[in-house]
């Protein structure tokens, strides 16, 4: 089992509501499956954030790609992508 976290630190974005989504995509020999999680939280200068949890079952030569994004408004204040093969 696979536990992954979408985590924000506000190291320099000033206090106020943000909106994160965080999309997880796990392709293999049993199939595909997607999970996208969303949400609106409120941060502070220094703060660090946990915003979603996704588990997920991995095999051998399972491929995983994430997508989190973080924005203000229609204004991207953070992304992050990361693909790997276990």
């Amino acid at each position: 089992m696979l536990r992954v976290q979408g985590v924000f630190t506000n190291e320099d974005t000033a206090a106020g509501p943000l909106h994160y989504e965080l999309a997880v995509q796990r392709t293999g020999g049993a199939g595909t499956s997607q999970s996208t999680q969303s949400g609106q939280f409120e941060t502070a200068p220094g703060q660090t954030d946990t915003l979603s949890t996704v588990r997920l079952n991995v095999q051998p030569g399972d491929r995983m790609e994430l997508h989190l994004t973080i924005r203000r408004d229609d204004t991207l204040v953070d992304e992050v992508r990361q693909q790997h093969t276990f």
